[in-house]
């Protein structure tokens, strides 16, 4: 999955209105994770954290047919994945 830079932005309490608040940009690297051996091609529902999945649209958005399903636990996502050897079945977070 291609890295993407995620914005965000700081406010201080400076009094100063000007420096009060800054842009800054942060590099966000995710994995979209799935059993060995299985293609993107294959992959058809994507589980993640809403903040991750929103970090990735760019990428999942080129993706057809596949369902994105937030997840309060991205871990346990991919432990379930793992564990009962989804098919299918992604997760994105780090690795």
């Amino acid at each position: 999955m291609p890295d993407r830079e995620a914005s965000f932005t700081t406010t201080h309490l400076s009094g100063n209105q000007d420096e009060d608040t800054r842009r800054n940009n942060l590099r966000v690297v995710q994995n979209l994770m799935a059993l060995p051996d299985q293609s993107l091609i294959s992959i058809h529902e994507i589980r993640s954290h809403p903040i991750a999945l929103a970090q990735c649209m760019t990428f999942l958005n080129r993706l057809h047919g596949v369902t994105l399903i937030e997840s309060d636990d991205t871990a346990a996502s991919a432990r379930q994945i793992s564990e009962n050897r989804l098919e299918g079945v992604a997760a994105i977070g780090r690795q």
